[in-house]
């Protein structure tokens, strides 16, 4: 399945951005304080879906996901993390393109709001 305008369902007209860059995950010591140069990096793919507000303007995300998740320090290859602007009704098509059930999300959610 593909993203397009045959799947995402929006009211104006969107963009969609792809980014993919590498962080340098500074190496810090117990005392919290950077020990020169890393050892590791973190590369990544970020996707984010906007609207526009001008002619070729994004406004605010309405959706999007970082990939890998970055978790303790370092990639989770296992993992993608994602933002939905409205949580109540997200975009069922970014989730499904994901394969991520919105039922699964909700149970995460909630479960972190009791501890």
């Amino acid at each position: 399945m593909r993203l397009s305008g045959e799947h995402y369902q929006a009211d104006e007209d969107y963009a969609i951005y792809v980014f993919h860059d590498r962080y340098d995950i500074p190496a810090k010591g117990l005392d919290h304080i950077r020990q020169g140069e890393s050892e590791r990096m973190y590369e990544y793919i970020l996707c984010v879906i906007c609207p526009l507000s001008g002619e070729y303007e994004p406004g605010e995300p309405e959706c999007g996901f970082l990939f890998p998740a970055f978790v303790d320090g370092g990639a989770a290859m296992n993992y993608v993390d994602i933002y939905q602007e409205d949580e109540e009704y997200p975009h069922e098509e970014l989730l499904e393109l994901l394969g991520v059930e919105r039922k699964k999300l909700w149970q995460k959610h909630t479960s972190q709001e009791k501890k």
